[in-house]
């Protein structure tokens, strides 16, 4: 890393720069994935996992033990129950099929649902919710008309960022969306004609 205060090159794991003496700012990894974290940052821009007070700070006398996360998967047709493996934490559009029943599902994306509070594989919308989630955004635009307006510019002028994904929770069935930023999941309410705000990013951005 670089010393902030002299611009010298000091190694990753010193709390003070050689050069000058200075404390140096220590550097945090994500539980789940190993990336390095922006700082003070309460979820990973890799993969999304809540940080808080879990972030990894190795020194020279600690080793730095990466804790799995299972990530729960049903399937849609016979309710079999999977945990995703770790190199499919961080895709998206993915496709499986069945041990038991033999039938192949989508799964949008992985996440951590807020709702009933775990880590699930959301699956993929079918055409009744796609439907039924562009009819909640127009109703809910009688509600807050300004939301609607500004959800139909953006559709014309593509100016609001487009979710990465969207998908439902086969736990609670409640609809999430991938932010494009940040990459949590973020739970749709349909309170603002289909545009959410990022409670981590702050980023507004629509469905897809």
């Amino acid at each position: 890393m670089q010393c902030p205060n002299c611009n010298n090159e000091v190694s990753d794991n010193a709390k003070f720069c050689t050069h000058c003496g200075s404390k140096l700012p220590q550097i945090a990894y994500c539980w789940q994935c190993g990336v390095v974290l922006p700082q003070n940052a309460k979820f990973c821009p890799q993969c999304g996992t809540p940080q808080n007070e879990k972030q990894i700070i190795p020194s020279e006398q600690t080793v730095v033990t990466i804790p799995k996360i299972e990530v729960e998967m049903l399937c849609p047709h016979c309710q079999s129950q999977y945990i995703v493996s770790e190199d499919k934490w961080g895709g998206e559009g993915m496709k499986f099929e069945c041990a038991h029943c033999h039938n192949t599902f989508d799964i949008a994306f992985c996440g951590y649902c807020t709702v009933h509070k775990g880590y699930v594989a959301f699956r993929a919308y079918n055409t009744s919710e796609i439907i039924g989630a562009i009819a909640a955004g127009a109703i809910s635009g009688y509600d807050n008309p300004q939301g609607a307006i500004s959800n139909l510019i953006g559709s014309f002028f593509d100016s609001t960022p487009k979710a990465k994904a969207m998908g439902v929770c086969p736990k609670c069935q409640q609809e999430f969306v991938k932010c494009p930023t940040c990459n949590r999941a973020v739970h749709i309410t349909y309170e603002d004609a289909g545009v959410v705000t990022c409670p981590d990013c702050h980023l507004r951005f629509k469905m897809n």
